[in-house]
């Protein structure tokens, strides 16, 4: 029979799993004793999967002819940064070849900026 193994210091050790992208929290995770005794952090990002409160353009990018570009560090992975763009900016083949959520080592500054601004005009708008 399998089982969680109870932390000595720690217990069932829990920790909130938390949504990458809008920064819910997802469900719970309680994985007992895990390698030198460790306690879990309070919260824990375990997947790149969006959560049911996130917006419909992240979990169905498809619909939307969306891609998601996530930036990440080659050795310590996503960054936590990242952006939805119209699928015309990558070819179609990548998208068969790798999905609709992209990784790259750094989202471009000016893209970053231009989006600022779009963001400003919509507000503007708005008043």
């Amino acid at each position: 029979m399998s089982g969680i193994r109870l932390s000595e210091k720690h217990g069932l050790n829990p920790s909130l799993q938390k949504c990458f992208y809008c920064g819910n929290h997802k469900g719970i995770l309680i994985p007992g004793r895990i390698k030198g005794d460790q306690k879990m952090p309070m919260e824990v990002i375990t997947d790149l999967e969006p959560c049911e409160k996130c917006p419909d353009q992240i979990q169905h990018p498809e619909k939307y002819n969306a891609v998601i570009l996530i930036e990440a560090d080659k050795k310590e992975g996503p960054t936590g940064r990242f952006v939805v763009l119209r699928d015309s900016i990558v070819s179609k083949e990548e998208i068969e070849e790798k999905g609709r959520t992209l990784f790259i080592e750094e989202i471009p500054s000016d893209l970053i900026e231009m989006m600022k601004k779009e963001k400003e005009k919509d507000i503007e708008k708005e008043f």
